[in-house]
């Protein structure tokens, strides 16, 4: 009998980048011991679970998703400009990104059984290039984010940082493409029209240097919202790193933003209907969700005046 088919939740295109010769290493959640273990890991060995998807999803994810984004990551990276058109694809790859991961599968299981809802969803974990909601990343500012020497950004199993609704101005998006470079789908002032395209839309995406414990900032916030494990380049695994993702590591998960339109409802209220869908999932009574520094995030490059 072959074994269970192995789904990447995290592709390998994107993880391999943290990995050096040996691969990674790995800090995740054992249920057995009650505590963080820290291990090495091959280069396909993280990011990855038994029979998540369906067959033909997992197809879906590579034609649709992966393959045509691999070469816009590492356009972002080399700081050549998204055209319109691809700016819509790797807004589809990074919600895709997030819907795809265990921790989000897991609370939609609890939102259906909550509601009684019987329906799957009409694009699965792929979605689709005419989706309405790609334009609350696509015409968002953008920006990187670079590391200041010694520092680095992690990868989680919740890849996709959101601060917040994707419907609401202030929410920001933090997606590290390596260790040393994260990119930001940035927070827009309230006034912000989601129909049109940014101003310097066309424009290389500016890179901004940050400050010696910067990235250890985004890091701790990454930590908190991982569901059970995380990767570290070996050349940057330190004792600091080492503290913080021993006692940090998934005490918050990524809430399910995307579960829950906001509309007209109060963010209040919102924000304690996807508690309570963690609640149930997790049977765990989560704290009040507060992102504190990390939102909102305006790029640099916006005067005060402009937010």
């Amino acid at each position: 009998m072959s074994a269970p088919k192995l789904h990447h939740f995290s592709p390998v295109f994107g993880n391999v980048r943290w990995g050096d010769a040996g691969g990674y290493v790995c800090y995740a959640r054992d249920v057995y011991v009650k505590r963080i273990t820290r291990a090495p890991k091959g280069p396909r060995q993280w990011g990855r679970k038994k029979k998540l998807y369906r067959h033909m999803t997992e197809i879906a994810l590579n034609k649709e998703i992966e393959t045509p984004a691999a070469p816009l990551y590492e356009a972002l990276l080399q700081g050549r400009p998204l055209d319109s058109e691809e700016r819509r694809k790797w807004s589809q790859f990074l919600l895709s990104q997030v819907v795809r991961t265990p921790s989000f599968m897991r609370y939609e299981v609890a939102a259906r059984a909550l509601t009684e809802t019987t329906g799957q969803p009409t694009h699965d974990r792929v979605g689709c290039e005419d989706c309405a909601d790609l334009a609350w990343v696509a015409n968002r500012d953008w920006c990187l984010f670079a590391s200041a020497d010694g520092d680095c950004f992690i990868r989680t199993d919740n890849p996709v940082y959101m601060t917040g609704f994707l419907s609401q101005p202030a929410t920001a998006l933090y997606y590290p493409l390596n260790p040393r470079v994260c990119f930001v789908a940035c927070s827009m002032p309230s006034t912000w029209d989601p129909s049109c395209s940014p101003i310097h839309a066309d424009d290389p995406c500016a890179a901004y240097a940050l400050v010696k414990g910067g990235a250890s900032l985004i890091d701790f916030y990454l930590a908190k919202a991982a569901d059970e494990s995380a990767v570290v380049s070996p050349r940057h695994d330190n004792n600091v790193l080492r503290t913080m993702l021993t006692q940090v590591l998934g005490v918050f998960p990524q809430p399910p933003f995307l579960l829950h339109e906001l509309g007209d409802a109060d963010e209040t209220s919102a924000l304690e209907s996807v508690r309570t869908i963690m609640r149930y999932a997790d049977g765990y009574d989560y704290g009040l969700y507060a992102p504190h520094e990390m939102q909102p995030r305006y790029h640099p490059a916006r005067s005060p005046n402009t937010r």
